[in-house]
């Protein structure tokens, strides 16, 4: 990537950010836009797909945590998941590892200087990673998230702000999430659909 300064790399960047909380609608938000003919990447789906045999992923599993998880096709999900629950340092070491995989990646779209909706819920817990890789960030919020247990599990107090990042240590705090739009899911489909059309009409 260029060696621009962080707030050059963001006015020069491509790439527009979906993110939100579990089950709040980032992938119907990403399908939509797929469907009108943006240019999508899922960072779910890349994370999976490379969890398969000599893929990053499962090279980085099996070089940092052993042979044993890992088959001869994939990495073992199963062990893996078990591995983390139990040992909360081995979880921070996956997750940090799993982060710079996916700032890279996120890098790589960058350099690539086209349009591209990324979807990226793991933003929320890392925006001073990746703020100023993208142009513009659109948090998909919904209430009725509040039912779901895993919501209240996830949420941990994070809240949402249109508010200009005026440096970096704004970005430190947080608990509180920078972004440049909020589209709210709360009502029915054909509103939510709207609100994000009207979104990509201004960015485009």
């Amino acid at each position: 990537m260029n060696n621009y300064s962080k707030k050059e790399k963001k006015l020069n960047s491509k790439l527009v950010c979906i993110t939100g909380f579990m089950g709040s609608g980032k992938s119907t938000a990403i399908q939509l836009l797929s469907e009108q003919g943006f240019e999508v990447f899922e960072m779910d789906k890349y994370i999976h797909s490379i969890y398969s045999r000599n893929k990053i992923g499962y090279e980085i599993i099996k070089k940092n945590f052993g042979s044993d998880f890992v088959t001869s096709t994939e990495v073992n999900r199963l062990k893996l998941r078990e591995l983390i629950i139990k040992d909360k340092i081995a979880k921070k070491k996956l997750d940090s590892l799993m982060l710079e995989v996916m700032i890279n990646k996120i890098k790589e779209l960058y350099s690539l200087d086209r349009f591209i909706v990324v979807e990226l819920g793991i933003y929320i817990y890392n925006q001073i990673e990746f703020y100023y890789l993208f142009k513009k960030i659109i948090a998909i919020y919904s209430c009725r998230e509040n039912i779901n247990d895993n919501f209240n599990k996830f949420h941990q107090g994070y809240n949402f702000s249109t508010k200009d990042v005026e440096n970096s240590k704004m970005l430190e705090n947080t608990h509180i999430v920078y972004v440049d739009y909020i589209v709210e899911n709360n009502v029915n489909l054909e509103s939510f659909f709207s609100s994000i059309k009207n979104i990509f009409k201004i960015l485009t």
